[in-house]
């Protein structure tokens, strides 16, 4: 799947919820965009960690830290380490820094096989999950204020 078609997927799956409905309106200018990183780091701080967080969740959830970084998404997580961050989620920044630094130095287009270290980073990513999904339902029930 390529980012085009996750994002219109992540989209569809998410309209729903606060969440989903948050991330399809601050994302409206961001997901056509031609660089996607740069429409990020163009948004203020709040919104560019909320929209972040959730592509980076979405693709890690998908097919862990290798998907990730093996998308053309590797601007996505390094705004998604800085939304954590600023989302009191200092777990998530460093286990998403992790794995942005093993991918760096792993050689990923010479490997048979997933990065071993990598995918103990999706397991402590998952184990981590309830506070990610927490912290994104707050903002998103902000932003919406008394449209949730």
């Amino acid at each position: 799947m390529n980012e085009e078609e996750l994002l219109q997927s992540i989209g569809e799956e998410t309209a729903r919820d606060p969440v989903g409905r948050a991330y399809q309106e601050l994302g409206a200018g961001v997901f056509d965009a031609p660089d996607i990183g740069q429409a990020l780091a163009g948004r203020n701080p709040d919104e560019r960690a909320f929209l972040s967080l959730v592509m980076c969740s979405a693709e890690i959830d998908n097919g862990g830290f290798e998907q990730l970084f093996g998308n053309s998404s590797a601007a996505i997580a390094l705004h998604g380490v800085e939304g954590a961050r600023r989302f009191g989620l200092p777990k998530h920044a460093v286990i998403m820094q992790s794995g942005w630094d093993r991918w760096c130095e792993s050689n990923p287009g010479e490997r048979d096989e997933p990065d071993a270290r990598l995918s103990q980073l999706d397991d402590e990513w998952d184990s981590a999950d309830e506070e990610l999904q927490r912290r994104l339902q707050e903002f998103a029930r902000m932003y919406l204020g008394d449209r949730v």
